[in-house]
């Protein structure tokens, strides 16, 4: 083989590797709930999206940052059936760069040890899981490093828990993490939804579908955000958000015992008989 021929071959190769390798960058742009997609002008944060293709599967890395380019967190995603899910750490940092949660994905669900700390850097907590579901010990702290509770979890059931107060003694039990709740639970929000529906006049076909609809409930349980993630069609999804934003309060979310703003995922199903 000669050395032109060899140089060609080489070039070729690098050329493959390279377009296998790196698929693309995109940077969108964020209001400061991170969830309403906004001009530049008008963000908070701003997210950049890596993509590349390894071992044949197409992944992406997640940048957040602040507007002054301040790294916020970062998250890996893996494709897998047209969806992304994470796959691998995920971090997230306090604006002094100190680390402030780190955990571990498989096919999108938490796997290992998950933890947080606080602003001091002291430990906040540790917990562990297994298949998307807490699983083993769970032991959180004080900012002053004194034992705050110990739990103990069975894929996601708590079987045994203790908290104290920061002179150690042992107080009344609660859950750390509590889901935003509907008054009179899940049921009775998508009985509101079945009841309170319109459905467009201009849908007289056959239609059966998911219409996945995502929102903010606040730190007061108000619904905010009203956006749908996957849909069928624009009536249908217009009426879908109109039904959610008429829902009443939530009971908001609460993090050891504070309340929280998170985000919120319900699909209503639809199934639309011609003539309707």
């Amino acid at each position: 083989m000669n050395l032109l021929y060899f140089v060609k071959i080489t070039l070729f190769l690098l050329l493959v590797a390279s377009s296998q390798d790196a698929i693309g960058q995109d940077t969108i742009y964020y209001s400061a709930n991170k969830m309403q997609k906004v001009k530049k002008a008008k963000a908070v944060f701003y997210t950049i999206e890596k993509h590349k293709v390894t071992d044949k599967k197409e992944r992406k890395t997640e940048y957040w940052y602040s507007m002054d380019g301040t790294l916020v967190s970062n998250s890996a995603y893996v494709k897998y059936n047209d969806k992304y899910l994470l796959e691998g750490t995920s971090q997230k940092w306090f604006p002094d760069g100190q680390l402030q949660e780190e955990s571990f994905y498989v096919e999108g669900k938490n796997e290992g040890q998950s933890s947080e700390w606080h602003p001091n850097g002291q430990q906040y907590y540790v917990s562990n899981y297994e298949n998307g579901k807490l699983h083993g010990e769970f032991t959180a702290w004080y900012d002053s490093g004194k034992l705050k509770r110990e739990d103990r979890y069975l894929e996601d059931q708590l079987i045994e828990g203790k908290c104290y107060n920061e002179s150690g003694e042992e107080i009344p039990h609660y859950e750390f993490w509590v889901q935003p709740l509907y008054p009179g639970g899940i049921y009775e929000a998508r009985k509101f939804i079945g009841n309170n529906f319109r459905y467009p006049e201009k849908v007289k076909s056959n239609v059966r579908g998911v219409i996945d609809v995502q929102f903010i409930v606040d730190k007061t349980g108000k619904i905010s955000y009203v956006e749908v993630i996957n849909g069928i069609n624009s009536e249908l999804d217009s009426e879908a958000v109109g039904v959610i934003r008429r829902l009443r309060k939530f009971e908001p979310a609460l993090k050891d015992g504070i309340p929280q703003e998170v985000k919120f995922r319900m699909p209503i199903n639809m199934s639309i008989e011609a003539g309707i």
